[in-house]
């Protein structure tokens, strides 16, 4: 065969362009390639170093590392769900995907709805009548003894109190153990009842007449206090106020009768995560505001025309005056340091997500702050848990859905994450658990009761509804409403007939 001499310089022209084009590639590219490699390895390093600072933001207590990894790695080698094809490519321990039951399966329980656990006790309802069960499942009050049953405080539980009824005549305050600790109706014609803020205390005011000068309190387990007239209560705290030449001075006592601050302060509110403003009025009648701890102990001075707003977690909003350099300013009150500062009223700014009763220092955009003053963006967040977000990547946004309970060291952060392919993947929620640190994955509901709520220090369980992926005969998608724990297993399942 006779081959020209255009087809061989052809071929080596060809082969010389090849070698030249991989000689350029390892003097050019392929640094930029490692390059490359190592930013991506900083980057998620990053991530994972502004996650445990964030961490700071809310726990106040450390773990034993080592046993907890040991532990949650273990239970992640055992996970199984309905969900596992649509959630993230897991990386690390403690993440976990919901809808699993827990070993020899949940506790099946016939019933239309369920709600949050309180103090290790949980309301259910069918029909028109309300029980009570435990973490096992097992009932407290049974079926048709009342026919409603409502916390003492919907938004954060843990009180361990409910308020029942029955027949007209039967109205009470119960415990989480289904006793009765206070019969509302017997003693209507003595004493108006009410719950204090935070649901943690029914205060009992004498009705005109009847034994002036003092209120009577019970607790969950129905033991009792008095304190003055004058006086009121929130966080185990009572505050009263004492009057001279016609000026009020407030102080505060415990609930025995401890005085922990005599009448000093010219204002004082109620106490809140551990913290109350005080006001202290000058010879010109201006106020000026100040923080104090339920020791007694002034952690914030006087100094500020506006009250300060009390965010939770030790966290504290203050307000500038026309002469200050900020509008805002956020304040650690472990450190007494400012975290951040908002120079001008419209400026970027971080405050509570949800509404006031909650704290989770986030702003518009979703970017989180964390107790040192450190500002990672939702995305760097959500990295150790191997989410990643933007072009290309199976989520192409997420942002903080909403919060539960943050407070004193516990509570949930939850997160949308937005699917590339919104016609073939669901929407899925990130759950963070602040207390245990770690990642519940799950396409979350909200079926009459919030689509998931803080784990209930009693039964250590959360309330959480999944679709099943299935229909009842009228179309309607059905859900798997229950209790799971911490690894995202169901222990108890509402009936699927329902």
């Amino acid at each position: 065969m006779v081959v020209s001499l255009y087809q061989v310089l052809g071929y080596d022209v060809l082969l010389s362009k090849y070698i030249l084009m991989k000689i350029i590639f390892i003097i050019f590219l392929f640094p930029l390639a490692v390059f490359a490699q190592t930013n991506t390895n900083k980057a998620i390093n990053k991530g994972e170093a502004d996650l445990k600072a964030l961490k700071g933001l809310f726990s106040k207590h450390k773990k034993d590392s080592t046993s907890q990894k040991k532990n949650d790695s273990q239970a992640t080698n055992q996970q199984a769900s309905s969900n596992e094809e649509t959630a993230p490519d897991f990386k690390g321990n403690n993440i976990y995907v919901a809808g699993k039951q827990i070993p020899g399966g949940a506790k099946i329980i016939d019933c239309d709805y369920m709600y949050p656990f309180n103090l290790g006790a949980a309301i259910i309802t069918k029909g028109r009548s309300y029980a009570l069960i435990d973490s096992a499942g097992n009932f407290i009050a049974p079926w048709n003894k009342y026919t409603d049953i409502i916390p003492s405080n919907l938004k954060t539980g843990n009180t361990g109190i409910f308020k029942a009824s029955g027949k007209p005549s039967e109205n009470y305050y119960v415990n989480s153990n289904g006793k009765i600790i206070y019969d509302i109706f017997a003693n209507m014609s003595s004493y108006q009842d009410r719950l204090t803020d935070d649901g943690k205390f029914i205060i009992l005011t004498p009705i005109a007449g009847k034994t002036p000068g003092e209120k009577l309190v019970i607790d969950k387990n129905g033991k009792k206090y008095h304190i003055p007239g004058d006086g009121d209560l929130s966080d185990s705290i009572y505050t009263f106020y004492k009057e001279n030449n016609g000026n009020r001075f407030y102080g505060f006592n415990k609930l025995d009768n401890t005085t922990i601050l005599k009448p000093t302060f010219s204002s004082l509110t109620n106490f809140y995560d551990g913290v109350a403003v005080f006001g202290m009025k000058d010879q010109f009648g201006q106020f000026k505001y100040g923080l104090v701890n339920k020791k007694g102990k002034i952690i914030l001075p006087p100094t500020f025309l506006d009250a300060p707003i009390i965010n939770g977690n030790d966290i504290a909003t203050v307000f500038g005056t026309a002469s200050s350099d900020y509008y805002k300013e956020l304040i650690n009150l472990q450190s007494g340091k400012v975290i951040f500062k908002t120079v001008k009223r419209n400026d970027k700014e971080f405050k509570p997500c949800d509404n006031s009763t909650y704290s989770v220092a986030a702003d518009q955009t979703g970017d989180l702050l964390d107790s040192s003053g450190n500002i990672m963006t939702v995305s760097d967040f959500l990295k150790p848990a191997g989410v990643r977000i933007g072009v290309g990547q199976k989520y192409m946004a997420a942002y903080v859905f909403s919060v539960h309970n943050l407070l004193q060291g516990s509570g949930l952060l939850i997160f949308s994450l937005i699917p590339s392919n919104r016609n073939n993947d669901p929407y899925m929620k990130c759950v963070y658990n602040i207390k245990s640190a770690t990642f519940i994955f799950g396409d979350f509901q909200e079926e009459k009761a919030p689509l998931i709520v803080d784990f209930d220090p009693v039964s250590h369980l959360s309330f959480s509804s999944l679709p099943t992926g299935k229909k009842d005969n009228y179309g309607t998608e059905i859900h798997q409403m229950g209790y799971m724990n911490g690894k995202g297993e169901f222990a108890i399942i509402r009936g699927q007939g329902q």
